[in-house]
């Protein structure tokens, strides 16, 4: 059988944006010690099982300590690396997955990382037992085997050859779990952090902190090298502030540039920022079809008219990070539409008013034209939920905006507690089959929050999936994304724009030249410079 092979990461390359404030890689020597605090703004974290949650609130804390089986290289996003996996290889016929295990990565309770281990985790992610959350259940459906022909080799085969399959390996929620552990209880990772990460759990106090410290046998040579990584739970408001008084060093996920260009303002030389990228984070509209009047098309596609997501984009823009302009694929990505194809989008067609009037025109034929509702909002979007109400208002419809801290928000949406809410396609690449893959049919995928069984997606994005011919591969992307604004049960609404901005002293941070929110989180390369 012949085979690509493919190699892993090494710390040469991670070692090229070692104190780097600009994209020109600068040779710094790193110094080791001390310990990086930073704020998380996202509130809680909703699970500690990496496998059952979509929050980067939980990523941000979950990242440190835990290994996957590839990643996307942090250094040359999105180039993918092994991780565990020392080198992989795929047969010529895209059907056979071979990943040889690096020997001697050891977990954080002194067991050795094998096989085994790969194994189970994959298998939890793909066939979870009962009473067991896998929300990339999904994603893996393509998977028919995996098995361990040793102790340091494993091998899945696939259903049919799929583009897609080295991004979904890469995933950064898609951790190594214990074999051992996951055997004895299966929902272990809800509770216990134990991975094989380069730190090490240590405490967590909800509303307050969370730390970690440096695990000393991770298996890359010379990383982490701070002693602990402490994320300090704060609001955006009070982070800025805290961050403009010197008291934090950096602030994370994303910022608006408003609040960049304040803090830059009151440190002056101390801190370093960096220009906007448009990440690969989406925000949308997400409605449950299965509460009437939104089980009506009619209704639906009403509200996606009714957005001037032109005027949105320019407004937000000054205020929150959630801003940039784009459909349901990323702007100058190449699985993007822009002038006459996108203009010529149901909810993208530059005369707003034509559009509102054609919106009216549907909630009155569907006898809506009364219509109200609640908008479930995480807080930390309140303003594209006051954006969207005031766009609602113009086409008649009133609606009241329920905006709830991190864990009640999750908490809500898995209950299926909602009529719409603010969602967000928040994949580490713009891989169209990770993008699409929570809108597979709801009886198939549980993760799909407009509760739907839409056969005519699920056979587009099967068809996708499959095509290895790039150009026709794009050409049945479009035609998801059309069937998708012709649904509306996906409402498109924002990117996600991130300027940042740092502590001067704050070394190794790859985060800013990476157009994923999802990528180099687990801080292994930071050093501090004092």
């Amino acid at each position: 059988m012949n085979k690509k092979t493919f190699k892993v990461k090494t710390v040469l390359a991670m070692s090229l944006a070692v104190g780097l404030a600009t994209p020109i890689f600068a040779q710094d020597e790193p110094k080791l010690g001390g310990t990086y605090e930073f704020a998380v703004t996202l509130g809680d974290p909703d699970t500690f099982d990496c496998h059952a949650t979509n929050s980067i609130a939980s990523l941000y804390r979950l990242a440190p300590s835990y290994s996957t089986l590839l990643e996307f290289d942090p250094s040359n996003y999105p180039e993918i690396v092994g991780d565990v996996a020392e080198d992989w290889s795929v047969s010529d016929d895209g059907l056979t997955y071979t990943f040889n295990i690096r020997k001697g990565v050891m977990f954080h309770n002194g067991t050795e990382l094998t096989a085994k281990d790969v194994v189970a985790s994959y298998e939890h992610l793909r066939a979870p037992k009962d009473g067991v959350v896998s929300v990339r259940q999904g994603q893996f459906s393509n998977i028919d085997t995996i098995t361990m022909p040793d102790d340091y080799t494993v091998v899945m085969t696939m259903k049919a050859a799929n583009a897609s399959m080295p991004d979904i390996f890469a995933g950064p929620y898609n951790c190594i779990y214990s074999a051992d552990l996951l055997e004895s209880d299966p929902d272990y990772p809800a509770r216990t952090v134990m991975g094989t990460g380069p730190f090490v759990f240590d405490s967590y106090a909800p509303g307050t902190e969370y730390r970690a410290k440096k695990f000393d046998d991770y298996f890359m040579d010379g990383l982490p090298r701070v002693d602990e990584v402490v994320m300090r739970n704060m609001p955006a408001p009070a982070a800025v502030n805290a961050m403009s008084a010197g008291q934090i060093p950096g602030i994370f996920p994303s910022l608006s540039q408003a609040d960049v260009d304040r803090i830059a303002a009151a440190r002056g030389d101390e801190v370093v920022t960096y220009d906007p990228i448009v990440t690969t984070v989406m925000f949308m509209v997400t409605i449950n079809t299965q509460v009437a009047p939104f089980d009506d098309v009619r209704v639906r596609q009403a509200l996606n008219l009714a957005i001037d997501r032109r005027a949105g984009s320019a407004a937000l823009s000054k205020i929150a990070s959630a801003s940039g302009f784009g459909t349901l694929m990323r702007p100058g990505s190449q699985w993007a539409r822009d002038g006459e194809e996108l203009d010529a989008l149901p909810g993208f067609e530059p005369d707003i008013e034509a559009r509102r009037e054609q919106a009216r025109a549907l909630l009155a034929e569907a006898g809506q034209s009364d219509l109200s509702f609640t908008f479930l909002n995480w807080n930390r979007y309140t303003p594209l939920g006051v954006f969207l109400i005031d766009q609602w208002r113009q086409i008649g419809v009133t609606v009241d905006q329920e905006a709830l801290e991190t864990a009640a928000f999750f908490g809500k949406t898995k209950a299926g507690d909602y009529v719409a809410m603010l969602d967000a396609i928040a994949e580490p690449s713009d891989d169209p089959t990770l993008r699409f893959g929570k809108m597979v049919s709801y009886s198939e995928n549980p993760s799909n929050l407009a509760r739907i069984d839409d056969p005519e997606f699920d056979r587009i994005y099967e068809a996708q999936g499959v095509e290895l011919d790039t150009d026709k591969r794009i050409a049945l992307v479009q035609e998801l994304e059309d069937h998708m604004l012709d649904m509306a049960y996906a409402v498109p609404l924002m990117w996600s724009v991130r300027p940042m901005v740092m502590d001067a002293k704050i070394k190794g941070l790859l985060t800013p030249y990476i157009a994923s929110n999802y990528v180099g989180l687990d801080n292994a390369t930071i050093w501090i410079d004092e």
